[in-house]
């Protein structure tokens, strides 16, 4: 078995590969050879085994190498070291220091808000997944480098962190196969870049900047506590973490992960429930039951403590990340010093194991009637005493869970819960098949999406009114 015809899947007809993988299973069952040395399961039940079972887990080097971040956590492959690191990034993601973001979150939600009525005003169309895309963008700038860009005030809030992801998703699977064509355009000019690969310049520009910046804040005295400080700043004047770990050059490789990652990942999640709340106005109108029935807040400007306690928002908030699945590319995961047992098969140390998020989130046996939204399947759950975050798998599980995902989390639940008691909206030349994949990157693109970097399935709406009676 070569590699040769995965090549021509995933890099020539753009992202394929996943569906021929589907095919080997539904002909040879549940346990697949899907490379010369991979192995893919489909079977959610064995999930955990791979990804959060108790041996040592190290990640594949092939499938970190198109993430492009050669020093960042997401990319670090022995499970020490990479455990290391997330040991010095823990604190800045943890639940409480979330909590301490509910304020900066609200401020930027106020401007989000504002834009939403602009939006009325003028009678525009808004993408919601860029205008999620721009507050994320702000929010997790302004806590890791201590300071924001306003995306949130482009007129189309297409920001250059979107330009840069999406342009860089479509050159994912190239990079896999040939790791040292990263390493080649971060050495190419500007000039030629811009040229070439435009995506991979915007990328640049935006690094230069935050280089520039932080330098700059580092030469300022400031009297801010270290929980205060932006993540960067405190990291690289923490002297419990080792000098080699904490370079300018390392941190800004983690800063873009969890940019790029941070908001991919949530404003997908929140544009997926949003539409789903549009498209089926039953589950809009339980959610805003549930919510009217917190104590009144003039901005509905609820904390996460007050939200996350709530059945039918937390059954949004859980619905919009399965049908938004996060990364379903496959993202193998190496038992380094035990055999790993499935049915009658032996499975050797080092050899490299998957199972892609879109068969966990689609499988009918644990979802049933999986492409329906359906918020009141984890209200059950609960009810039930049944875990169905076990199944949740769009961070992944174990100890190589996504660091963001409290933050993610939290920004779904505020931003939802405050956009549905305020605005009226309306579909506009949206449909499902927006939300439909086809093409398989990092993350999930439709149909018209390939072989081009400026197609997502975007969700877009129109602000018909407000909800809370606010002129």
């Amino acid at each position: 078995m070569t590699s040769l015809y995965e090549f021509w899947c995933d890099v020539i007809n753009d992202g394929q590969y996943l569906w021929k993988i589907e095919k080997m299973h539904e002909k040879y069952g549940p346990i697949v050879r899907v490379s010369p040395k991979e192995i893919h399961i489909k079977d959610s039940e064995y999930y955990g085994t791979i990804y959060s079972g108790s041996h040592k887990v190290n990640k594949d080097k092939s499938t970190v190498a198109g993430i492009g971040t050669p020093t960042s956590v997401a990319a670090t492959v022995d499970h020490n070291h990479h455990r290391a690191r997330r040991a010095y990034l823990n604190p800045y993601f943890s639940k409480r220091a979330i909590a301490d973001m509910e304020t900066m979150m609200h401020e930027r939600l106020d401007r989000f808000c504002e834009r939403l009525d602009e939006a009325k005003e003028y009678d525009s169309v808004v993408s919601l997944d860029s205008a999620f895309s721009a507050l994320t963008a702000d929010l997790i700038f302004e806590r890791f480098y201590g300071y924001h860009l306003n995306y949130l005030d482009i007129p189309d809030f297409h920001s250059p962190v979107t330009k840069a992801f999406m342009g860089n998703s479509i050159m994912f699977h190239f990079a896999r196969f040939f790791p040292g064509l990263v390493a080649l355009l971060k050495k190419t000019p500007l000039f030629l870049l811009k040229v070439i690969q435009p995506a991979v310049a915007e990328l640049q520009i935006l690094l230069d900047d935050m280089k520039e910046r932080i330098l700059s804040t580092l030469k300022e005295d400031t009297d801010k506590k270290d929980g205060n400080k932006p993540v960067i700043i405190a990291a690289l004047g923490d002297e419990t973490i080792p000098g080699v770990e904490r370079t300018l050059d390392r941190l800004l490789d983690e800063g873009l992960v969890i940019i790029f990652a941070g908001t991919e990942t949530s404003s997908r999640v929140m544009s997926v429930a949003l539409f789903h709340l549009l498209h089926n106005k039953m589950h809009l109108r339980k959610l805003r039951e549930e919510l009217t029935a917190l104590p009144p807040r003039l901005d509905h400007d609820y904390s996460l403590q007050q939200l996350e306690g709530l059945p039918y928002l937390s059954g949004v908030v859980h619905e919009g990340m399965r049908l938004a699945f996060g990364p379903v590319c496959r993202l193998p995961r190496i038992a380094a010093d035990e055999a790993l047992k499935y049915e009658d098969f032996i499975i050797p140390p080092g050899t490299p194991v998957s199972q892609s998020t879109y068969f966990v989130h689609t499988d009918p046996s644990i979802y049933p009637d999986p492409w329906t939204f359906d918020p009141g399947r984890w209200v059950k759950a609960a009810k039930d005493g049944f875990p169905l975050n076990r199944y949740l798998t769009n961070f992944t599980k174990g100890s190589r869970q996504c660091i963001g995902l409290q933050m993610a989390s939290a920004e779904a639940y505020i931003t939802i819960a405050r956009l549905v008691l305020s605005f009226e909206m309306e579909l506009c030349n949206t449909t499902v098949e927006d939300l439909s994949i086809d093409h398989v990157r990092l993350v999930g693109y439709p149909k018209k999406a390939k072989y081009t970097a400026n197609a997502r399935g975007e969700i877009m709406v129109k602000i018909t009114g407000r909800a809370d009676g606010e002129p």
